[in-house]
């Protein structure tokens, strides 16, 4: 079954040489050439679902904090007069929280709305909500940006080191203390 992304973000892994590419709609976020034994590592599936649950709960922190964590800062405020409305007919709700739809699709991991495509080498993960890449990438005149997913260098660095120690463990496992010998 094919799956749209609406909005989301894949990782990608290659291997000879071990390569890893994390984009975000599309749009290249980060690439990582490992220089380890590639030839050895032909699935990444369980690095790849550790960070499927960092995701989703780095997505909880971005919605409670309302695009403000990392080095990110806080999303773009309302318009005066949609903040007014917004007051009055949900009181409650904050910036890009109108329905809930769309913070469970990215914060719940089977959702009606939220992606999750996994298998040995990628994960696919994000929403099929509509009107999310609006937000995403803003609309002149009519709507400003409020990224929601944004790879930062915390979470750049932080999925790097899981994939990392999941090959090294790999690669241990494989080898234990002994290094290879080449000719």
């Amino acid at each position: 079954m094919n799956l749209l992304i609406i909005i989301g973000m894949t990782i990608t892994f290659m291997s000879n040489p071990l390569h890893i590419k994390f984009s975000v709609d599309g749009e290249p976020q980060f690439s990582r050439v490992f220089d380890t034994m590639s030839e050895q590592i032909e699935s990444i599936e369980p690095a790849l679902l550790d960070i499927s649950t960092d995701f989703f709960q780095h997505m909880m922190r971005v919605f409670k904090m309302e695009g403000a964590v990392d080095e990110r800062t806080r999303w773009t405020p309302l318009s005066q007069s949609y903040a007014a409305w917004k007051r009055k007919h949900y009181p409650s709700a904050k910036i890009l929280h109108l329905t809930g739809r769309l913070e469970k699709s990215l914060t719940e991991k089977g959702s009606p709305d939220n992606i999750m495509n996994l298998d040995k080498l990628t994960l696919s993960i994000g929403t099929r909500v509509p009107y999310a890449l609006k937000h995403q990438r803003g609309v002149r005149g009519e709507l400003p940006q409020r990224k929601i997913i944004d790879l930062t260098a915390p979470l750049k660095k932080r999925w790097t080191h899981i994939i990392h120690q999941h090959i090294y463990d790999k690669v241990k496992k494989t080898w234990g203390d002994a290094r290879p010998s080449y000719r």
